[in-house]
């Protein structure tokens, strides 16, 4: 073990201690409070943030207004990770109270076609509330998650989504679960707005080309599963509103390059008009533009066989 992993793990669970003994507004005020101190601290993440601000609006923001939303970018970072840490103390009808969701129809429509379902969002307001959603309203859900370099912090946070009811399955090791999950009509939760350094498609976010995860339109297109697009935004304490968009499913007719760079650049354009509404709802952090390598002919073995 790394010292400072248990120096991290440490710290995360004595802040986790604290905010669960606090209500949700004084939890709300701790977690932007946590945020803006990262804002001061991280000083590299704040540049990229004010870089990518100026690369996806260019003239339609100027410096002050990129100054303001990556400030509020960290403040809901904070207010998010705390809202997770306090995930022990979530039952089922306080997160049905936190989070009203707009197209619950479209839900229904997906679960009823009988193949799985996807749900799809990016790294918005708590988008881990999405998840927790469904479980709440009576539907199997698991997290395709990345593994965190702290294996501590990495299980501390699994533990948390399960304590919403969120299931758990570690991105890059075999599709076989995510496979026998939707085999079964259950639902996958995704988060693919990051960049893909390999079985990628390339596909347009703000006007710029990009390598976007072809992850989920390549699993609709060979399993038939349904893709649910959402997102959620933040409006005060344990007080979120989301969004789901109709169902998107592969047309097998046509071919699977077609389909997979249709329905990736659907989700991307349905992302985009969200983070144009809320940008202080997006993680900005991230290095979405990065330099484009020829695009990987890597992609996940899905079978269509039982």
């Amino acid at each position: 073990m790394k010292i400072t992993h248990g120096i991290e793990y440490a710290l995360v669970r004595a802040l986790a201690y604290v905010v669960q003994r606090l209500d949700d507004e004084e939890a709300d005020w701790f977690g932007a409070r946590l945020g803006r101190l990262g804002y001061y601290l991280a000083k590299s993440r704040v540049i990229v943030a004010q870089k990518n601000l100026e690369a996806a609006f260019g003239a339609e923001m100027n410096e002050s207004r990129r100054i303001e939303v990556s400030r509020l970018v960290f403040e809901n970072i904070g207010r998010t990770l705390t809202e997770i840490a306090r995930f022990p103390l979530y039952t089922p009808e306080k997160i049905r109270s936190s989070m009203k969701l707009e197209g619950v129809n479209y839900i229904e429509e997906a679960a009823a076609h009988g193949k799985g379902i996807m749900v799809v969002c990016p790294h918005f307001g708590n988008w881990e509330l999405i998840g927790a959603w469904m479980p709440a309203h009576g539907y199997v859900m698991s997290f395709l998650v990345g593994r965190q370099s702290n294996k501590f912090i990495d299980g501390l946070m699994n533990y948390w989504r399960r304590c919403v009811g969120v299931g758990v399955i570690e991105g890059g090791s075999s599709v076989r679960p995510i496979l026998a999950a939707l085999r079964r009509g259950e639902s996958i939760g995704i988060v693919p707005d990051q960049h893909s350094a390999i079985g990628h498609v390339r596909a347009k976010f703000f006007g710029r080309e990009i390598a976007a995860h072809k992850g989920p339109a390549l699993f609709a297109y060979r399993t038939g599963a349904a893709i649910i697009p959402a997102y959620a935004v933040r409006f005060g304490p344990a007080d979120h509103r989301g969004w789901a968009f109709e169902p998107i499913y592969a047309d097998k007719t046509k071919s699977e390059e077609s389909e997979v760079l249709r329905i990736t650049q659907e989700i991307l354009d349905i992302f985009e008009k969200g983070i144009r509404r809320y940008p202080e709802m997006w993680l900005w952090t991230h290095k979405r533009w990065k330099p484009l390598d020829p695009v990987s002919a890597s992609a996940p073995e899905i079978s269509n066989q039982s």
